[in-house]
């Protein structure tokens, strides 16, 4: 059997019916624009690791086909994994003498330098936010202030937010698939949350349902935004860069919630601050502060990071993020108080 008529049975039989359809979707691109055209025509068994191999450094080296250049580990990776769930399934069903996957050596992942908002950038950025008087640009405080992912900010209705308890149901997310906006559940069961809100961001949203002409809380015009155009939208406000002085990068790393490496510093976590004498303005004092609370309860933060419950839903949380949860969490009982 050839390997392109295995991964089309595969594909429909085996990761469609157990798995998201954005999965499904990720999946299937990468068959059919990556693997299929390189590896499809080759007989599952000529596939051995060494012919695998030569096709994963040949990516690395011109697999981006709008550039030329290499696609990067993140991207091969994942191609990897792709090859290896379908061979296991083939192997587990009798169509190849051996497993291979294994054998395919993954390449060494680049250490990413991230920057993280200053407490005076994030204070512009909110100042440029609410002078625009763009409603759909509040998503951006919303992100900064509770920690979305923007997908799990275009999803959300108004139905989600807990007025009276001061809270936000963050249950589903959404993402651009190929007919357009899907809508899906969490990604995971740990994605699934509900979030304490502060005073400030009750106070945005309030302000946004007032106007709001759709049941979603980010909307356009009365209709529901994907994660596309929110994106692009933000890259075209020249305002942000010129009035903020940051890159596309700052804002994308915010609103894709993947600043794990310092404390947010939101109203309950600088509460929280000044119970432990730490600074609330980011400076070397606060850094120092805050690596002298983890030094001093090291213990707590590793029987934490190995807890049974951690493991099982395989998260691997940095010691920062865990102390941001902590203070944000100690500083909002404070505030209800």
């Amino acid at each position: 059997m050839k390997y392109k008529e295995w991964l089309n049975i595969w594909l429909e039989n085996y990761v469609k019916p157990t798995h998201k359809i954005r999965t499904f979707d990720l999946y299937k691109q990468t068959v059919e624009k990556k693997i299929a055209p390189y590896l499809g025509d080759y007989d599952m068994d000529e596939l051995t690791p060494i012919t695998m191999q030569r096709y994963v450094t040949e990516m690395s080296e011109k697999g981006n086909t709008r550039t030329g250049k290499g696609l990067s580990s993140n991207s091969l990776n994942g191609i990897i994994s792709v090859i290896q769930s379908s061979f296991q399934t083939a192997y587990r069903l009798g169509l190849t003498a051996a497993y291979v996957g294994d054998k395919i050596q993954r390449p060494k992942a680049r250490e990413k330098n991230v920057e993280c908002f200053t407490a005076a950038e994030q204070k512009k950025l909110e100042e440029a936010v609410m002078l625009s008087k763009k409603q759909k640009l509040f998503g951006i405080i919303i992100c900064l202030y509770t920690g979305l992912r923007i997908g799990e900010l275009l999803a959300l209705t108004w139905n989600d937010v807990d007025f009276e308890k001061s809270e936000i149901s963050v249950f589903k997310s959404c993402y651009c698939g190929k007919f357009g906006r899907v809508v899906d559940s969490a990604k995971t069961e740990h994605s699934k949350r509900v979030i304490p809100l502060s005073k400030q961001v009750l106070k945005i949203l309030r302000i946004m349902k007032k106007v709001s002409g759709s049941e979603y809380i980010v909307s356009s015009n009365g209709n529901p935004v994907s994660t596309r155009s929110y994106k692009f939208d933000l890259k075209k406000k020249e305002y942000v860069r010129k009035k903020i002085n940051v890159s596309d990068t700052f804002v994308g790393e915010v609103l894709m919630g993947t600043l794990g490496c310092y404390i947010s510093c939101d109203d309950y976590t600088r509460e929280c601050l000044k119970e432990y004498s730490i600074p609330k303005t980011f400076n070397k004092e606060q850094i120092a502060g805050l690596v002298k609370l983890i030094k001093a309860n090291v213990k707590i933060f590793n029987q934490y990071m190995t807890s049974e419950k951690n493991i099982n839903t395989n998260c691997d949380y940095s010691v920062m993020k865990i102390l941001d949860s902590a203070l944000w969490q100690e500083g909002c009982m404070k505030n209800k108080k």
